[in-house]
């Protein structure tokens, strides 16, 4: 398996690459930032992240994806590549065309072809590659943290690649599953504590499990928080 064979070589090529970078800081993150303020804590610890790590975050909007991707450094940034629901994003081809394009994303099959996709997403850390991958398999409806599934472990361990958990804060109330606009709030990204990839795969996701729940637990104070949107606004 290869990214030509795949059919998805264009994703990953340079010339794709720069446009992706270009509609990012053109478009993409102005047109995020007019719709909900976003601060990152604990900015240290996304420099010099690899590649390849596995980035796994809480899924409670499509807007995590590009949240998560504009709070990390530019140069991490251009080698991830997103794990994205293939039954709901690569439905038509200009969709799975435009997605791939604006962000790095591959079709991930959630149903009978997951062993593939779990196999794709194992080749690429080993290429060098980057993930961002949210472990719940779809978006929660309630806002709260779901059961990480093992397919994450899985690749980390046999890519033996770490792992980077990130919890978003106020999405849920932003833009929630169901909703077509965004309403008004603040959202807060905290990246937890990076984790080695080890050999046991039902150890490793209890990990990665126990680190996303602690971030939960653990919401940045809102009143500061706001004020310095207010502020930096």
């Amino acid at each position: 398996m290869n990214e030509r064979a795949l059919g998805r070589g264009w994703t990953f090529n340079p010339a794709a690459r720069v446009g992706r970078s270009i509609l990012q800081r053109l478009i993409i993150f102005p047109m995020l930032a007019f719709l909900t303020p976003v601060k990152v804590e604990e900015r240290s610890r996304l420099r010099g992240l690899g590649p390849p790590v596995i980035i796994v975050a809480n899924h409670v909007s499509h807007l995590d994806t590009p949240v998560v991707l504009r709070a990390l450094p530019a140069k991490v940034r251009r080698s991830v590549v997103v794990a994205a629901a293939k039954d709901y994003f690569y439905t038509g081809r200009l969709r799975g065309a435009l997605v791939s394009l604006s962000l790095a994303t591959i079709p991930f099959d959630r149903g009978e072809g997951s062993s593939e996709s779990l196999a794709e997403c194992q080749e690429l850390a080993e290429r060098g590659w980057s993930l961002l991958v949210f472990p719940e398999g779809t978006r929660s409806p309630s806002g709260e943290l779901g059961r990480v599934r093992r397919g994450v472990a899985v690749i980390a361990c046999n890519a033996n690649v770490p792992v980077l958990p990130i919890y978003i804060h106020g999405l849920a109330q932003v833009m929630p599953k169901g909703t077509v606009a965004p309403l008004p709030g603040g959202v807060f990204v905290q990246p937890g504590e990076l984790i080695g990839p080890g050999t046991d795969v039902d150890t490793l996701r209890d990990r990665i499990e126990s680190e996303l729940r602690r971030l939960e637990k653990h919401p940045p104070d809102w009143g500061s928080t706001q004020s310095r949107f207010k502020a930096e606004a």
